[in-house]
């Protein structure tokens, strides 16, 4: 399958990226150093085209722009280029301290 990860360099993404590779898929890499606006659905449509499925991995960490802004501008892309298969991946736990999540 040609499968784009968004967030491709971060923690999460790399390892996905890398665990799709060693499983023999063709991995697309989309971040912000590659020129990928994840919240410009265009641009999300852009990057997109030809994939099998998507996966988004990325954090609301240092940039202007939440998940919810996220996750609206990729399935809009993602309907624009029609590509059916959307995983959505992230770590919202552990922005909490242990005593809160306990």
């Amino acid at each position: 399958m040609k499968i784009v990860v968004f967030g491709s360099t971060g923690m999460v993404g790399s390892r996905i990226a890398s665990e799709l590779e060693q499983r023999g898929h063709e991995v697309i890499g989309a971040s912000r150093a590659t020129g990928a606006d994840i919240t410009d659905p265009a641009s999300v449509a852009a990057a997109v085209t030809g994939a099998d499925a998507v996966i988004s991995a990325v954090a609301a960490r240092g940039v202007d722009y939440t998940l919810h802004d996220v996750a609206r501008s990729v399935v809009d892309g993602l309907r624009r280029a029609s590509v059916k298969r959307l995983v959505i991946v992230g770590g919202a736990a552990a922005s909490r301290s242990r005593r809160a999540c306990a």
